[in-house]
């Protein structure tokens, strides 16, 4: 279920129908984001082999497409684990622009997903995942442990260490900037929209640094 980033859901003004009502979501909010694949299909599969012509890592391309839209819209990866139906994350929304940011990666990954598989049908489930707020440390460090844990608990591996795909550690809350290429797969190599490199970051953001007191406590925690 959609959760509102206020107390209650907005209310239209008078004169304005109910169903133009806008979803209002406020800068400087935590969220807990999943994304499922259609019909929970495997289509993230990190260790499928590509018969395509291109072979960029679903790793590759999550990064990639994150990085491409995550400055744009204030966005801040905490915690990843992009699991082969699935995808689990924990965000720092800055600006409150979280709906248009997973609206434009959603449908950047989703495409070079595609191409990489060749796949005739979408990737993901509409609409477009469920966004939770979370308040408070509890609740943040709770559902970055769930990400890490993720293929542990799914019981595909002994330890998060040994997921072949995306997964974030515990190290990363400290923070770490990755270069990753431009995919070949969909991405016009002569397009300069989408840039050669671009700089993945995940960390913990300095609000969060001050809720829990410390990195070091939040990677206790």
């Amino acid at each position: 279920m959609l959760r509102f980033a206020g107390n209650s859901p907005w209310h239209a003004p008078w004169g304005v129908a109910a169903m133009s009502k806008a979803k209002r979501y406020l800068p400087g909010t935590f969220y807990e984001v999943t994304r499922r694949c259609v019909e929970r299909a495997h289509k993230l599969t990190p260790n499928h082999p590509s018969n395509r012509k291109h072979s960029s890592s679903v790793a590759q391309l999550y990064q990639y497409a994150t990085a491409r839209y995550a400055e744009r819209y204030g966005i801040e990866v905490i915690a990843v684990c992009v699991m082969s139906n699935h995808i689990h994350e924990v965000l720092f929304d800055r600006s409150g622009k979280i709906s248009q940011f997973l609206q434009a990666r959603n449908k950047m990954l989703a495409d070079t997903v595609k191409v990489r598989y060749g796949l005739p049908s979408n990737v993901f489930d509409k609409p477009d995942g469920t966004y939770n707020r979370l308040e408070g440390t509890t609740a943040i460090a709770e559902k970055i442990a769930y990400a890490m844990a993720n293929p542990v608990e799914a019981g595909l591996v002994a330890s998060p260490e040994e997921w072949p795909g995306m997964i974030s550690s515990v190290e990363d809350l400290f923070g770490a900037t990755t270069d990753v290429a431009r995919p070949r797969e969909y991405l016009a190599q002569n397009n300069k929209t989408n840039a050669p490199t671009v700089k993945f970051r995940i960390g913990a953001p300095k609000e969060a640094v001050e809720l829990f007191g410390s990195v070091t406590e939040m990677a206790m925690q």
